[in-house]
């Protein structure tokens, strides 16, 4: 049967309506939100940390010092330097999209452009606290260990497909979507101890029409973004505070 075009519009409509609504329930977002990051190895294990509550942030990991002298130490030390990025536990890409058009056709992974991003976006987050000098100040060491970058190619024909079967094909959202995981440890350089870690996962937001859809690394800014704050709000923070997590859902298309 031929559907008139009213009637194809009140269907599209429908359709979104549907997809918003199941990206409102709890299970929705279980589906879409990243799986936990487990940790690589970069993170300490040492008596004096203690790990916070999951639901109390937006990390998927997070353990502080409870050493009332570590903690004085780092309190005296009001600016943070970020250094460069550690690739060293940067897992392989996993098989997705992205991956068949890295083997197949040659496709560059950015990594070392998200990793000076990175640097550059943590650096800017936590220089409100103040401009990052020679003494008084502690090392914030960041590494990448998972970046998987959205299929541009493989968005191309999920949103061609959109057209004919709707909301069904945000199924091979899986496939084609990117995924960013990192970790980080705050040491204080005058003992040489970790003072605050963290590790997180997190995938390329969702949208309805989004022009990050179609370029690779341009997910991992927003996403880098949105770590940079909550690290820097983290950090300054007394254990048990709840700090916001990102939103899993995007209007904005940009």
């Amino acid at each position: 049967m031929r559907l008139n075009p009213p009637l194809k519009t009140v269907l599209r409509l429908l359709s979104i309506i549907l997809v918003l609504s199941m990206a409102s329930c709890a299970g929705a977002r279980r589906l879409v939100k990243a799986k936990p990051v487990t940790p690589s190895g970069f993170l300490e294990r040492r008596a004096d940390l203690k790990a916070d509550a999951p639901e109390s942030g937006p990390f998927h990991v997070v353990t502080r010092t409870i050493s009332p002298a570590l903690i004085k130490s780092a309190l005296r030390k009001p600016t943070i330097t970020v250094l460069p990025v550690d690739l060293r536990y940067l897992k392989p890409m996993r098989s997705t999209m992205a991956k068949v058009e890295q083997d197949k056709f040659g496709k560059a992974w950015p990594v070392q452009e998200v990793a000076a991003m990175m640097q550059s976006k943590f650096q800017q987050s936590v220089n409100r606290f103040g401009q990052p000098q020679k003494a008084n100040r502690l090392f914030l060491q960041l590494a990448l260990t998972e970046f998987v970058p959205t299929s541009p190619s493989g968005n191309v024909m999920k949103t061609a497909a959109g057209f004919v079967i709707g909301p069904l094909s945000s199924l091979a959202s899986p496939w084609t979507k990117g995924t960013l995981a990192i970790e980080g440890q705050l040491r204080d350089p005058e003992t040489g101890q970790v003072v605050f870690q963290f590790a997180d996962r997190e995938s390329d937001p969702m949208t309805i029409v989004s022009v990050r859809s179609f370029k690779a690394a341009a997910f991992a800014e927003i996403i880098v973004s949105q770590w940079a704050e909550q690290f820097a709000a983290a950090v300054r923070s007394p254990a048990g505070v709840k700090i916001k997590d990102a939103p899993f859902f995007r209007l904005n298309p940009t």
